[in-house]
């Protein structure tokens, strides 16, 4: 799938249905039912094996507007959600992440990916060719340019990183300068996220099947990972949780699966999955499209 398909399926989503008519979150014979708590649940959840820890919780905290893709929580617990199609504006929940959303005020071109650290939020904007800075009262205090952004990132050196339409993985200079390539070649990529083993983990939607990789900084792929049902779809939203384990939206198939002790696998089905933060009580919150779009945590 090529992103241009990817973005009218999540268009399509915000109008209550996706671009091929199927309900991606309807269960399948490999994913029994979720563990649920408080609110309406939107996954099934593969068990663990036995021995090894219990199934996944899931909780619908709130609906979205369709077509978010990006989210992040900030130092008070308020939700923050890039509304990248429609208003192209940041929304924030009340504290303690609680409905109900509103407008921030902040306008830019075009937000997607969304990342904090302390109390400054990273978005990426593909429309502005910027990662843009804010502070803790969202007002602009930089502007590193980079070329369409969709993602953004910081490695434990410091090196701040992004990608975006042009399959270029670049690092960001200071404010107003411009990024450097590292390098090119990826296939609609989505999402990036630090890999302890070093480099970088990138999504990749593609052209046909995708591909979830780990990349040095210097182009080589290090490690591919393999679906446990087959290929790859729509891979997406990335993130790495407090435990180090790597959390991946496959958007297509609907699924968040984990990425632990080397094995991956199917955590939770959730229609439309796009973006993954942490949240801050353990486990990650997953914005999600389709008909009834939501925020839902799963720990």
């Amino acid at each position: 799938m090529t992103r241009t398909l990817s973005l009218l399926a999540l268009l399509a989503a915000a109008c209550g249905s996706t671009a091929s008519g199927t309900d991606l979150g309807a269960p399948d014979a490999t994913t029994p039912d979720a563990a649920t708590e408080g609110g309406t649940s939107l996954t099934d959840a593969a068990p663990r094996d036995e021995g090894v820890d219990a199934p996944v919780v899931s909780t619908r905290l709130f609906a979205l507007p369709g077509g978010v893709h990006g989210v992040a929580v900030d130092a008070e617990g308020r939700v923050l959600v890039a509304d990248t199609f429609r208003s192209r504006t940041l929304l924030r929940s009340e504290p303690g992440l609680a409905e109900p959303l509103a407008a921030t005020g902040f306008g830019s071109g075009q937000p997607a990916g969304l990342r904090y650290e302390g109390e400054t939020l990273f978005v990426a904007d593909t429309l502005e060719n910027a990662v843009l800075e804010l502070d803790a009262a969202l007002t602009l205090v930089a502007r590193r340019p980079a070329p369409a952004p969709w993602n953004t990132t910081r490695l434990g050196d410091g090196d701040r990183l992004a990608i975006g339409f042009a399959g270029e993985l670049v690092r960001l200079g200071e404010p107003g300068e411009s990024a450097e390539v590292l390098f090119g070649g990826l296939d609609a990529p989505f999402d990036l996220a630090p890999a302890a083993e070093g480099g970088v983990w990138i999504s990749e939607q593609g052209a046909g099947p995708g591909r979830v990789a780990r990349w040095s900084l210097a182009g080589e792929r290090l490690e591919t990972l393999e679906h446990p049902g087959g290929a790859w779809a729509n891979p997406e939203g990335l993130v790495v949780d407090a435990a180090g384990d790597l959390w991946i939206a496959e958007t297509e198939r609907g699924e968040v699966l984990r990425l632990r002790g080397g094995a991956v696998r199917v955590e939770a089905r959730i229609e439309l999955p796009v973006a993954l933060t942490r949240h801050p009580e353990g486990g990650v919150l997953v914005a999600h499209g389709g008909a009834s779009a939501g925020l839902v945590w799963l720990r």
